[in-house]
């Protein structure tokens, strides 16, 4: 017998245009819990957006975006990790080919790997990265890259990079769409 229930309330919208108030949503691409609220990276016209959503009420709050925060300005934004303190996030951008950390109090951005002019840290150029997860055990990130076919480690510290897993090569796979790492 399962313990999930299908009758309301259980199925809910949290927020939308008719339920909570803010910024719109518009093509989510990656949600993770953060206590009472969930962040969620999306694309608007083009261009990255990180939101808050309180899961009590509904409402949206912009963390970062090309109006709010400072550094490099987001390209198309596909996944977001959070630090151990729940202090940053981490997303993947795959405009500018780099790994971008979030200061969640003020909306800064920094690159922390890849991108171009500058380019941060050395090895394997991120070319299409789409989705990541946090080793919190070592200061490393694990990046899924598309045109890649595989997955990259990204020292935090140094911003370097190395081809860990050849997925193509290795496992056969040519889409890593919602890896997971058991860290």
């Amino acid at each position: 017998e399962s313990d999930l229930s299908v009758d309301p309330p259980f199925r809910r919208i949290v927020s939308s245009a008719g339920v909570g108030a803010g910024p719109g949503l518009f093509l989510p691409a990656g949600i993770r819990l953060d206590g009472e609220r969930l962040l969620v990276v999306q694309n608007n016209a083009g261009h990255g957006e990180l939101l808050a959503v309180e899961l009590a009420s509904g409402d949206r709050t912009m963390l970062s975006s090309a109006t709010q925060g400072s550094g490099p300005a987001f390209g198309l934004i596909y996944d977001l990790v959070l630090d151990a303190a729940g202090a940053q996030a981490y997303v993947v951008d795959n405009t500018l080919d780099a790994v971008v950390r979030v200061n969640l109090a003020n909306g800064n951005r920094t690159l922390v790997s890849g991108g171009s002019n500058p380019t941060v840290g050395s090895g394997p150029a991120l070319s299409y990265p789409h989705a990541l997860v946090w080793r919190t055990t070592d200061s490393e990130l694990w990046v899924a890259d598309q045109n890649l076919h595989g997955l990259v480690r990204v020292d935090l510290a140094t911003g370097d990079r190395e081809l860990a897993v050849d997925a193509a090569d290795q496992l056969g796979l040519d889409d890593h769409a919602g890896v997971e790492l058991a860290c």
